[in-house]
């Protein structure tokens, strides 16, 4: 039997504090790493479980506050990739699927000049 990493570590002591949110789970993961939110002025940093190491630090786990009062929570996989869960008020849906291709749009647009 192969063990898999635990992801999501933080999940529920993260839903007692926070109360019954809705969650919205991108499938992929849409590539985002934890790059994306740590740098971004208008997101605050709520979490973050790291281990660092002589070449750099690895994120296992983020969560991030969203302009719009949602939460993000990263999780590293076994690989690279994160799963990614996103915590909202449900009248906050559209917000969120807008704020998720916004960000999608610019990571492009980055990768591209």
């Amino acid at each position: 039997m192969v063990n898999e990493k635990k992801i999501f570590l933080f999940e529920e002591k993260f839903l007692e504090k926070e109360g019954l949110l809705s969650i919205l789970e991108l499938s992929d993961g849409h590539k985002f790493i934890p790059k994306d939110f740590i740098e971004r002025d208008n997101i605050q940093k709520v979490f973050i479980n790291s281990t660092q190491y002589s070449d750099g630090e690895i994120i296992s786990d983020l969560i991030c506050k969203l302009p719009n009062g949602s939460f993000i929570y990263l999780s590293k996989t076994d690989g690279v990739e994160y799963k990614i869960k996103i915590y909202y008020n449900a009248e906050k849906l559209n917000e969120v699927k807008f704020f998720i291709a916004q960000l999608l749009k610019q990571k492009k647009e980055s990768k591209n000049i």
